[in-house]
């Protein structure tokens, strides 16, 4: 599961994450989508939004890198 499937998991758009980590559309979707990486200092609002665990989180994290990286090669 990336970032994408945990958000639309839990019927969320992207401007309701932004508001509840308290950052920019633009950010979220530069997530999901793996430009850019998620700083530790919204981790934890993340995971509350998200309902999950720091784990499965890194996770999400993780899948949205490498499925990121497969595009590019």
């Amino acid at each position: 599961m990336n970032l994408k499937d945990l958000r639309k998991a839990n019927k969320l758009s992207q401007a309701d994450v932004a508001r509840g980590v308290e950052v920019d559309q633009t950010a979220v979707s530069y997530w999901e989508r793996g430009k850019t990486g998620v700083c530790k200092k919204h981790r934890k609002r993340l995971c509350y939004v998200y309902d999950c665990s720091e784990e499965e989180l890194l996770a999400a994290i993780e899948e949205t890198r490498r499925e990121a990286n497969n595009l590019v090669e």
